[in-house]
């Protein structure tokens, strides 16, 4: 007869790496669950997931600390789960063709802070990871953490700094037993900036300006941002898609203007962006006067129109944000030539003297979704998903747009589906997802509210007032990440721990760029509107090195400002939007304006 449940006997021994429990045998006719609390591992298997001969078959699982950190994991509390299957005497290494494992790791409170995870915000970038003998690597997993009190209850509301939570399980699915561990994210450090641009007047019969530069070998596309001013604000003109894309001709300019030139590489979708380049210029002037003149020279008596931002592709293709059916069109080519969308912009900027970044209100977050997203997916469409949700605060109050879809996402999609009659009850067909009647609402709902992709209000840490420590000691002049290790490493901690971003425990020297330092520099780069990679990169560096230098240019140390409030906070920052949007809806006017005109 069929056997549904599997009793386990256990043998433990004191020590990490011999620390084993093996489960009774069954047969593998049968669907069982291997569930073990001394090495905390969980495995469901469903029936003939080993075969079908009626053999003998059985679980072992112990904790190992042979695996190291890689270029691709980051293993938390330095410990990974040896997960093997015996049948028929033989060792079983993959399943069935079809056929795959549950997985469940549980981690205490202790074990993730041990490797710096300390929030909620913190567990949802875990993923849960298993090596693969062919691979030679590491594979990351679809990963579903569930919090868990003193008795081994779900919590619904997990506190944010997990004080209620005693345990935290992984769940995720595997194809194969070998070691499974649970890893934070690594980092992703942008792509080198582009050398070499160049603008040359004269181009296409006198009326466009040729930009070349050389390319990056990581990067997937080009931001080129444009400004009339050397020293101006650089808005974002063209973003050039394509590995091998190194030339753009813009024809857009006015003639008798001078135009300034920067250039950003980009990858993962534009999510990490290099710093910029260093602007180049060319004018452009009324063939009639003896053809455009490259190089610098003055601004000339007219501005002319303002940029209209747009998106080219490897082929030549240009589709204009503004123009009509542009997103279609978009979505069309970028299936065609395999590139990953970038979110669209409309008012992209990039401050003269630091990186190639959108400001707070550039970029718009379009409620339109082509796929269906559930609980246990990771993806920058969560991500935007989450923060068209966050705008409103009885439907998603935590507000944190982690970019994975956890219980917490799950709950607000179904109080949103509740709001809007997508769904009767929670227990209706489809609650919790996000599948094509809820796409459709969504895409309803925010359709017209013009919801600005603005970062989550950031409560102020406090700093070294009137200190020198609360400025960095040195100038950074190369990256650092995890594993890095020096006297700028230590200077970079004591500048975090100044900034009250960095706690190092007693004990621990400094000078080692480890998972805490990591997430430190995660809090300083959300602080100042950089994309929290965790790795001190070229847009990192620039933000400290301007520091030391304006530290180095006082002659008086005045004393810092006091903190403003979180409402102040607020305020000024929905001023600054209400400011910007006016800005972007007159620039829009002119533009509309220039195009009647023209008919």
């Amino acid at each position: 007869s069929s056997q549904t449940g599997i009793n386990v006997a256990l043998s433990t021994a004191s020590s990490v790496s011999s620390k084993l429990a093996t489960s009774n045998t069954f047969t593998d006719t049968s669907a069982g669950t291997f569930n073990d609390s001394t090495v905390n591992t969980k495995v469901s298997i469903d029936a003939n997931a080993f075969g079908s001969s009626g053999n003998s078959s059985y679980f072992t699982a112990k904790e190992t600390t042979n695996y190291p950190n890689t270029n691709s994991v980051n293993i938390v509390a330095s410990k990974a789960k040896d997960i093997s299957a015996y049948s028929g005497g033989s060792q079983v290494t993959n399943l069935q063709s079809g056929k795959k494992a549950d997985i469940e790791l549980t981690y205490t409170k202790a074990e993730l802070a041990s490797s710096g995870i300390l929030t909620t915000t913190a567990v949802g970038q875990l993923s849960v990871v298993s090596y693969s003998d062919d691979k030679k690597d590491w594979e990351t997993l679809s990963t579903i953490p569930t919090y868990l009190d003193s008795a081994g209850v779900a919590l619904a509301s997990p506190s944010a700094d997990l004080s209620n939570v005693v345990t935290v399980s992984f769940a995720a699915q595997g194809t194969h037993f070998s070691a499974y561990a649970l890893s934070s994210p690594t980092g992703v450090s942008p792509p080198d900036t582009p050398s070499g641009l160049s603008a040359t007047a004269g181009a296409a019969g006198g009326s466009a300006i040729a930009l070349a530069w050389s390319t990056v070998s990581d990067a997937t596309g080009y931001f080129i941002y444009r400004s009339t001013e050397a020293a101006g604000t650089f808005a974002l003109l063209v973003d050039a898609s394509g590995a091998s894309t190194a030339s753009y001709s813009d024809s857009t300019g006015a003639a008798a203007t001078t135009y300034y030139y920067k250039i950003a590489a980009y990858k993962s979708g534009g999510e990490s962006e290099s710093s910029a380049s260093s602007a180049v210029s060319a004018r452009v002037t009324p063939s009639s006067s003896g053809g455009p003149v490259g190089g610098g020279g003055g601004g000339g008596g007219s501005t002319g129109p303002a940029p209209r931002a747009q998106k080219i592709y490897p082929d030549g293709t240009r589709v204009y944000l503004d123009e009509p059916g542009a997103a279609a069109k978009i979505k069309e080519l970028d299936a065609k030539f395999n590139v990953k969308t970038v979110a669209a912009v409309t008012d992209q900027t990039v401050p003269a003297e630091t990186r190639a970044q959108a400001s707070a209100v550039a970029r718009l977050v379009s409620p339109v979704f082509n796929k269906d997203l559930a609980r246990g997916a990771r993806s920058e469409d969560v991500k935007r998903l989450q923060k068209l949700l966050a705008t409103d605060k009885d439907i998603y109050p935590s507000g944190e747009a982690t970019g994975f879809f956890g219980p917490a996402t799950e709950k607000a999609i179904k109080t949103f589906q509740l709001k809007y009659g997508v769904i009767k009850s929670e227990k209706s067909a489809g609650a919790g997802k996000l599948g094509p009647a809820t796409r459709a609402k969504i895409a309803a709902v925010f359709k017209d509210a013009g919801t600005a992709a603005v970062a989550p209000a950031v409560t102020a840490h406090p700093s070294a007032t009137g200190s020198s420590a609360a400025v960095p000691s040195v100038q950074f002049s190369r990256p650092l990440k995890l594993g890095s290790s020096g006297a700028d490493v230590t200077a970079l901690q004591n500048f975090l721990e100044a900034r009250g971003l960095l706690k190092v425990p007693a004990g621990v020297a400094k000078g080692y760029f480890g998972p805490i330092t990591r997430n430190a520099v995660m809090k300083y780069q959300e602080s100042v509107g950089l994309e929290t990679v965790g790795a001190v990169g070229p847009g990192t560096r620039a933000k400290l090195n301007a520091l030391v230098r304006d530290s180095e240019s006082d002659t008086v140390m005045t004393p810092a400002a006091p903190a403003t409030s979180n409402a102040a906070a607020r305020e000024a920052l929905n001023k600054q939007i209400e400011d910007t949007l006016k800005l972007v809806q007159e620039l829009q006017k002119k533009i509309d304006d220039s195009k009647k005109a023209s008919q």
